[in-house]
């Protein structure tokens, strides 16, 4: 998370400049520079979320939904909704920048107006989804809806989603207690997946080490069940910070890989 206090702020871009926190190299054309930073934000507008919001509040079926959310700016957000005819549905709203043919992932030279955002996608063009086929809207920082506009290409693995999914399918009601339940629950199921694939890796073999072996005794019988009373949580989650180092950490070097992990 950057530190607002310590930012300044680009008179021109109207964003923080944050290139003191972080080393940037800039390519601009054929050559590397390194420059000031700025950082805009759709956050940084006038908004009237509140209105927005008690529209949402009042709002009587899907058509009363969409309307009061065109009028909310962001930050972008997820709106989930149920009504009494037994209708589900999904919007994601706030403003989303437009460019002109370039991406939105790389960092460009701000002294040039082709690179400033042109407008915002309108709220019918944003993802949604009504009445989905398998009955079950969740969502969990992943890829929802289906859009074709570019939105990020950093989601969230879909470990947490379909974990929702999986309790989701369970029963056919549910009471306020049950949704207490889903939201307390501690299984992971990418550990379950990184755990199996440890697993599979040493199949038969004989292994002499007394740490290695305590710790594969405790993989072969945990569900990732992330229980913070539990050996085999720690044991994972130190062996998934040594992974990571090992994959990325000659390439990145010491201060990228510290940010990943």
């Amino acid at each position: 998370m950057v530190n607002l206090w310590s930012l300044r702020y680009a008179p021109l871009t109207g964003g923080p400049l944050v290139h003191d926190i972080h080393t940037f190299g800039l390519i601009f054309k054929d050559s590397v520079e390194y420059a000031p930073v700025s950082m805009s934000w759709t956050g940084y507008r006038f908004s009237d979320n509140i209105t927005a919001l008690r529209k949402v509040n009042k709002a009587s079926g899907r058509e009363g939904l969409k309307n009061a959310l065109t009028d909310f700016s962001g930050p972008g957000q997820n709106f989930l909704f149920a009504d009494t005819a037994g209708n589900i549905g999904y919007y994601a709203a706030g403003l989303l920048p437009q460019r002109k043919s370039v991406s939105g992932i790389f960092i460009y030279n701000g002294t040039l107006s082709k690179y400033d955002w042109k407008k915002f996608v309108p709220f019918k063009s944003m993802p949604s989804v009504y009445n989905p086929g398998e009955k079950i809207i969740a969502t969990a920082n992943n890829n929802v809806g289906d859009s074709k506009i570019y939105i990020s290409n950093m989601w969230e693995p879909d470990a947490r989603v379909k974990r929702i999914k999986e309790k989701l399918a369970e029963k056919e009601k549910f009471d306020s207690e049950d949704f207490k339940m889903i939201q307390r629950d501690e299984r992971s199921l990418f550990a379950s997946f990184l755990v199996k694939s440890v697993l599979d890796a040493f199949g038969n073999a004989e292994i002499h080490d007394k740490n290695l072996k305590t710790a594969m005794k405790l993989f072969k019988n945990w569900d990732g069940e992330m229980n913070r009373f539990m050996q085999a949580p720690a044991i994972y989650s130190y062996y998934r910070i040594e992974l990571i180092k090992g994959i990325f950490g000659d390439e990145m070097g010491r201060s990228y890989l510290k940010n990943l992990i």
